[in-house]
C-alpha cells in the first residue's frame, strides 16, 4: 500500500499543478503524481535540498534548453550505466521560480 496522503504538500501544490494542466492540456493529476514520486512528497529530495529550488520533478539542465528556469544547481545523484550498474555523481539541476513552472517544463 502506497503513503498516506500528505494534504499539506497536496494542498501547497494542487492549483500549480492545475493551472499547469489546464496550460499544457494536460493531466494535472499525473503532474501531481510525478512530483510526489519524486520527493517523497517534498520531504526526501536531495534535488531541492542541494539548491535546485521548485524542481519537484528531477529536471536536469542541459539536456533540454528551459526557457522557465531560473538557474542551474549541481546536485549529488545517483545513475545507471549502459549495464545497468549503479554510480553516484554530481549533474546540473534546473532551478524554477515556482512549481508551476517546473510542471511546464516537465509536461
Amino acid at each position: 500500500m502506497g503513503d498516506p496522503i500528505d494534504r499539506e504538500y497536496v494542498d501547497a501544490h494542487i492549483a500549480d499543478a492545475k493551472a499547469a494542466g489546464a496550460e499544457a492540456d494536460f493531466n494535472w493529476e499525473l503532474v501531481l503524481d510525478v512530483s510526489i514520486y519524486e520527493t517523497g512528497w517534498g520531504k526526501n529530495s536531495t534535488i531541492l535540498n542541494a539548491g535546485a529550488e521548485n524542481n519537484f520533478f528531477g529536471i536536469k539542465a542541459g539536456i533540454v534548453k528551459s526557457h522557465r528556469a531560473t538557474g542551474e544547481a549541481l546536485v549529488p545523484t545517483t545513475e545507471f550505466d549502459e549495464n545497468g550498474v549503479r554510480y553516484d555523481t554530481t549533474d546540473k539541476f534546473y532551478k524554477y521560480a515556482s512549481y508551476k513552472d517546473a510542471a511546464l517544463d516537465f509536461i
